[in-house]
C-alpha cells in the first residue's frame, strides 16, 4: 500500500513540474501575434459626384453653414468646409467643380472667392487649402458666384459693387488679378448672379434684366474677344435665375430656371427649360415646374435638380420651397430623389 501511494505520489509530483514548464507568452509576443491578425477591410472610397451648400451640426443647439459632397447615390455625404471656429462662422456657398474633379471653387459671404482641393484620404473625400482668389471686401464689392471655364486654369465669375455698373470678371484660379470680361452699360442693368459655360470654354451665358423696364435678356458672350454675340429677349419672365450649359463637346444645349411675372401668373413656379443658344432663332421648351438649382449630369440625359415638394402661396405670387436633391431624366420625364438633403446649390461634377 505504501508503494502505491509513493508511486501515486511521484506522478503528481512529475505531473506538476510539467504543468510548470509550459511556456508564457510575453506582453511582447502578444503584440507580435495581434500584428499579424490581417486588418479590417478598408470602407469603400466615397465617390463624390453633388457638391452643395447645407448646414453642419456642430453641437445639439448649434448649425453652421458648410460645403458638403456626396455620392450620385445620396451615400457619403461628407462636410468638406466650414469656418466654424469658436462660436462663429462664415457662409460658404455655391460651389462649384473643376473639370478635372479635383477642386471647387465657392463664395464666402457672398463677398469673397476661395478654391478647395478636393481627394478622399481612408475612403473619406476631404477639402484642403482653402485659398481666396478673389478679394470682394478689398475691392468694395463682392463676387456673387463662381464657374470653372472648362480646360483652363480660370473662373468667371459675377462682380458687383455699390454705384457701378455689373461685371462679368474672370480670374486665374491660383489667384491673381482679374480681367473683366463684360460691363453693364448701366447701374440700371441687372446681371443676374448664375452664369454657365460652353464645354470648350469659348463661350458664356448670362442673364441681364433692366430694372427700369423689366426686360430680361439671356446672352451669350464670346469670352476671348468679350463681345456679346446673341441676346435673347425672354422679357415674357421676370427673371432667369439658374442657368447651367450641356457638357457634351460642341453642344449649344443650356436649361435654365424662369421665373414667370407674378402679376401676370398668381400661381407663379420655378419653371426648368433647355434653349439651344446657338439656334438662329432659339426657342425654350419646358421640361417642368417647381424645380430649382439645376446642373447637367456629364452625359446630358439627366438634369440634377432641387424637387419641389411643397409651395406657399402669399402676396400673389407662389414660392417654391425645395426638399431634395432629385434627378431628372429628360426621354422619360421622371426624377429620382436619392437625397433628402435640404442643401442648397448642387453642382454636378464634370
Amino acid at each position: 500500500m505504501k508503494k502505491i501511494l509513493s508511486s501515486l505520489a511521484l506522478i503528481a509530483l512529475i505531473t506538476a513540474c510539467k504543468k510548470t514548464d509550459l511556456p508564457v507568452q510575453t506582453e511582447q509576443e502578444t503584440a507580435t501575434a495581434s500584428s499579424k491578425k490581417p486588418p479590417p477591410p478598408p470602407p469603400p472610397n466615397a465617390n463624390p459626384v453633388f457638391a452643395f451648400q447645407d448646414n453642419y451640426q456642430v453641437n445639439h443647439n448649434r448649425t453652421v453653414p458648410a460645403i458638403f459632397v456626396m455620392d450620385v447615390s445620396g451615400a457619403n455625404k461628407t462636410k468638406v468646409f466650414t469656418s466654424y471656429t469658436n462660436q462663429s462662422s462664415d457662409s460658404p456657398d455655391f460651389p462649384a467643380w473643376s473639370g478635372n474633379g479635383t477642386q471647387l471653387c465657392f463664395t464666402l459671404n457672398g463677398v469673397d472667392l476661395y478654391t478647395l482641393n478636393i481627394s478622399i484620404v481612408n475612403g473619406v473625400p476631404t477639402g484642403s487649402n482653402a485659398t481666396k482668389i478673389g478679394d470682394g471686401v478689398a475691392g468694395g464689392g463682392s463676387y456673387k458666384q463662381g464657374k470653372w471655364r472648362p480646360g483652363q486654369s480660370q473662373i468667371a465669375s459675377v462682380w458687383k459693387k455699390t454705384g457701378d455698373p455689373d461685371k462679368i470678371h474672370l480670374l486665374p484660379s491660383a489667384g491673381g488679378s482679374a480681367a473683366i470680361l463684360y460691363t453693364a452699360a448701366n447701374t440700371d442693368w441687372f446681371i443676374e448672379e448664375d452664369i454657365a459655360l460652353k464645354s470648350d470654354g469659348s463661350q458664356l451665358v448670362f442673364s441681364e434684366r433692366q430694372i427700369s423696364t423689366g426686360n430680361v435678356y439671356l446672352k451669350v458672350l464670346d469670352v476671348n474677344t468679350s463681345q456679346v454675340i446673341k441676346s435673347i429677349d425672354l422679357s415674357q419672365y421676370k427673371s432667369v435665375k439658374e442657368m447651367d450649359w450641356a457638357r457634351s463637346s460642341g453642344s449649344n444645349m443650356v436649361a435654365i430656371t424662369t421665373i414667370p411675372l407674378c402679376s401676370n401668373n398668381p400661381n407663379a413656379q420655378h419653371q426648368l427649360q433647355t434653349i439651344d443658344v446657338g439656334a438662329a432663332s432659339p426657342s425654350l421648351s419646358l421640361l417642368r415646374n417647381d424645380e430649382g438649382n439645376i446642373c447637367w449630369g456629364p452625359d446630358d440625359l439627366q438634369i440634377g435638380v432641387q424637387a419641389g415638394l411643397a409651395r406657399a402661396c402669399g402676396n400673389g405670387c407662389c414660392l417654391s420651397y425645395y426638399d431634395g436633391k432629385g434627378i431628372y431624366t429628360i426621354a422619360t420625364n421622371s426624377y429620382t430623389l436619392p437625397s433628402y438633403s435640404r442643401g442648397d446649390h448642387h453642382d454636378w461634377k464634370r
